[in-house]
């Protein structure tokens, strides 16, 4: 049977091991890559802007890729682009 000492011990580096991982994934959270502006983080080129099921195995996709938004019909069969259009410049924008 443990002892309380060894059960303390136990408990003990449990914890450290625990709070020693909270502060590398807050170290990570604050200064991981999409803080620093290194490649594949900051802003998001590609976003999924809404999504249809047409059938259990289909859907109709509306994906936006820079300015250019892409309607996809995607089944377990493939995908297929439907329609491609570029977004109309806001009215705050020069052209």
């Amino acid at each position: 049977m443990l002892e309380l000492a060894d059960l303390s011990r136990t408990v003990m580096g449990l914890g450290i091991v625990l709070l020693l991982l909270a502060v590398v994934f807050w170290l990570l959270r604050r200064f991981g890559p999409h803080a620093t502006g290194m490649p594949g983080g900051g802003a998001r080129r590609l976003a999924l802007v809404e999504s249809l099921a047409l059938d259990p195995r289909t859907r109709l996709l509306l994906v936006r890729q820079d300015e250019v938004e892409h309607l996809l019909v995607v089944s377990s069969t493939g995908s297929t682009t439907l329609v491609r259009t570029k977004m109309p410049a806001s009215p705050g924008e020069q052209p």
